[in-house]
């Protein structure tokens, strides 16, 4: 992820949503998440490279300063559902890794070929599962 400034605005609706997407992961599952967070969606906006950064980083920032730490499936939800409500076409992708009898999993997000939030190991880890939006046409 390139540097930039953090956005007050993005910055507040990830540290809004954080807790939000949380709880829904917590008690409602995966799919049933990914269901209800793709209901609003608007179509692509065009919004520039640097936007997109600008909102991974708020989401990064908001985890990290945050009442309680988010883990990576909780960003990854957050931008995407971000990204989503304001025209950006992303996707979640969910991986895992095997050492020994432990596993790990992970989950980033990708945004026109690159990864945008949750690129720190991700090398290592098998993507598994795939999570995008299907726009509706208007």
């Amino acid at each position: 992820m390139r540097k930039a400034p953090v956005d007050i605005g993005l910055f507040t609706a990830a540290y809004i949503a954080l807790p939000f997407v949380s709880f829904l992961l917590k008690h409602k599952g995966l799919k049933k998440t990914e269901r209800f967070l793709s209901r609003r969606v608007v179509s692509d906006s065009g919004r520039s490279d640097d936007f997109v950064d600008r909102a991974a980083l708020s989401v990064s920032r908001a985890a990290a300063y945050g009442p309680c730490r988010r883990k990576c499936l909780e960003q990854a939800f957050t931008l995407w559902w971000m990204l989503a409500f304001l025209g950006v076409d992303s996707r979640i992708r969910l991986g895992i890794y095997k050492a020994g009898e432990q596993f790990e999993a992970h989950a980033w997000v990708e945004c026109r070929d690159r990864i945008v939030i949750g690129d720190e190991g991700v090398d290592r880890f098998e993507p598994l599962l795939d999570v995008t939006l299907e726009r509706s046409p208007k």
